[in-house]
């Protein structure tokens, strides 16, 4: 019988959950890059656009005015274009993460390595290096203790897999909902900057082409990224969601057998993985703010179904 609440506190077990943090710690980093490269700098191009080309501050200022349209187009289309290929190689990263986030749980619930779905398992090397990374700049961090809660790793094995399961498709859903809200409205504030900025100055089609739409372009872009990304991967948490909870349904009522549940748990876990290596990673920060009321909540979903369970 496999204990998942050992298994998980196993050190090389911790190494896979340190990597793997390293990892979406080091792609939220270059995602921190695309946002100065496709936002902030299109902004900040806008307003200096808008400053050269203005009577008001030519004359406060004591310089002739001067259009740079050209250059802002330039900008623009650059930046449109960094957002877009730094976008794609962040793919691949994301795979890589997930990877060793699966092997992680494929260890820790004593689950066969999905070859055919998954590809090869990640390489030990980069398990190693990232975890010493992570190590080196969080000593003495004890956050990865216990990553599935106490009352779904100690259940009976393999129905306990379930349960940890569903603690992975419950743990951010809300979060991403409100990114996506609120990207919406700080990307309508910046449409709204830009058109403001472009059009006062220079209201002619070339104006509108260069000072305008060539700046909107890359933010346009990587807010598009940011909203879609999130409810994409909210709609399949909620289809995994609904797999999972057929599952747990189908534990409460006695009506599989043991092989039945490993099988079932298996082919979830391979759409898990699927998952992850798609889904837009969250900030830290946020994560850290509903860590307890998260645990707390899977805690209590946990509870319920015990009460049902005969």
């Amino acid at each position: 019988m496999t204990n998942i609440s050992q298994r998980q506190n196993d050190p090389k077990n911790i190494k896979k959950l340190a990597a793997q943090r390293q990892m979406y710690s080091d792609i939220k980093y270059w995602m921190v890059l695309i946002f100065l490269a496709g936002v902030v700098l299109p902004i900040l191009v806008s307003f200096i656009t808008f400053v050269l080309n203005n009577d008001f501050f030519s004359k406060l200022m004591g310089f002739q005015k001067t259009d740079i349209g050209y250059i802002s187009a330039f900008i623009g289309i650059v930046s449109t274009i960094y957002v877009e290929l730094h976008s794609n190689f962040l793919r691949a990263k994301k795979e890589e993460a997930a990877k060793i986030q699966e092997e992680f749980d494929t260890d820790v619930f004593n689950l066969q390595w999905d070859d055919t779905n998954v590809g090869s398992k990640p390489d030990s090397g980069l398990i190693l290096k990232k975890s010493k990374k992570f190590n080196k700049n969080n000593q003495n961090y004890t956050g990865f203790l216990n990553w599935y809660t106490f009352k779904a790793a100690s259940f009976r094995y393999p129905e306990s897999i379930a349960f940890c399961q569903q603690q992975n498709l419950f743990w951010d859903s809300s979060l991403r909902k409100e990114i996506a809200f609120y990207s919406k409205i700080l990307l309508t504030i910046i449409i709204g900057i830009v058109l403001i900025l472009g059009v006062v100055n220079d209201f002619t089609f070339r104006g509108l082409i260069t000072n305008v739409v060539s700046l909107l372009l890359p933010i346009c872009l990587f807010f598009y990224k940011i909203i879609t990304e999130h409810y994409e991967t909210i709609k399949e948490m909620e289809r995994l969601r609904g797999i999972n909870d057929q599952l747990v349904e189908s534990i409460i009522s006695t009506s599989l057998s043991s092989a039945e549940v490993l099988k079932k748990c298996r082919q979830l876990q391979t759409a898990i993985y699927n998952h992850r290596k798609s889904a837009r990673p969250i900030p830290n920060w946020l994560h850290k703010i509903n860590k307890n009321d998260q645990e707390e909540e899977s805690d209590d979903r946990m509870q319920q179904y015990l009460d049902r369970i005969p």
